[in-house]
């Protein structure tokens, strides 16, 4: 994907430097769609007769959709790289894996008492939940997508595969790149292959609605609910990293209210 995404962009680059890049004429159909098929009709004309001046016209939308993505490839990037400098101190505490456990499970019960054995339980088990239930999910999505993309010959296969990748670990979803591609295919494809696109595509989207609940939820101690919404508020306010860290603490957080809940209706009964 990484060599594809980049062959693609060097081209697609070379192309915008010596002003070869054409967009084709958007096909009438496109004006029958409800709501957005003339202003979509419009801007592609644009776009295949005179691209300075579409640049031109929406400069201002340009430049804050480009700050807006480079921040979050940025923030994205950085907590790619952080995960991989954990993964290899991963890789060493395994070889002290027991000893490591112990002192992670000692820890917890030096600083809440006789609950730090069930945090620590739910501490690991919410890591190992966010890794397979959201980068998991949105690895399987942005492969399945990507084969759908590469196989149909859509131009630009591997940095379509990368967005979708970037849009599901978001959560945003895949529909921004999926419609897209339908658009493409039923514009310069024949009728069954745009239809079998188009029906790979919606398979995928919906991939996530059904592995998400469940890998999210194995043998968690906490709702999903719960792991789901700290794991995107995590990453809203600390990137990539956020993911682990805003599930663990609500999970923690939810633990707590929850036994501080049961102790009073306990003590209120006496």
């Amino acid at each position: 994907m990484s060599i594809s995404t980049g062959l693609s962009l060097e081209k697609y680059g070379q192309q915008i430097a010596s002003g070869e890049l054409v967009v084709p004429l958007p096909p009438p159909s496109i004006q029958t769609i409800p709501l957005i098929g003339d202003p979509v009709f419009e801007a592609w004309t644009l776009a295949s007769t005179n691209m300075g001046e579409l640049v031109m016209q929406y400069k201002d939308q340009l430049i804050f959709v480009g700050r807006t993505v480079v921040n979050l490839l940025a923030s994205t990037g950085k907590g790619i790289v952080l995960l991989l400098i954990s993964i290899i101190i991963s890789g060493v505490l395994l070889i002290y894996g027991k000893e490591a456990g112990n002192f992670g499970r000692a820890f917890f019960v030096r600083l809440v008492g006789e609950r730090g054995n069930d945090m620590a339980s739910v501490a690991e088990v919410t890591v190992r939940n966010v890794t397979k239930g959201i980068l998991g999910v949105a690895f399987i999505q942005s492969m399945l997508a990507g084969l759908g993309i590469f196989i149909a010959g859509i131009p630009f296969a591997g940095l379509w595969t990368l967005m979708c990748l970037f849009l599901s670990v978001m959560q945003i979803g895949l529909l921004p790149v999926s419609l897209g591609v339908v658009i493409y295919a039923w514009s310069t494809m024949n009728t069954l292959p745009a239809i079998l696109l188009t029906a790979w595509m919606l398979f995928v989207g919906i991939v996530d609605n059904i592995l998400k609940p469940i890998l999210l939820g194995r043998k968690a101690p906490v709702p999903m609910l719960v792991v789901f919404l700290g794991a995107i508020g995590g990453f809203i306010s600390s990137g990539f990293i956020g993911l682990f860290t805003g599930a663990i603490i609500l999970s923690l957080a939810y633990k707590l209210m929850i036994s501080w809940v049961n102790h009073t209706s306990l003590d209120s009964e006496k």
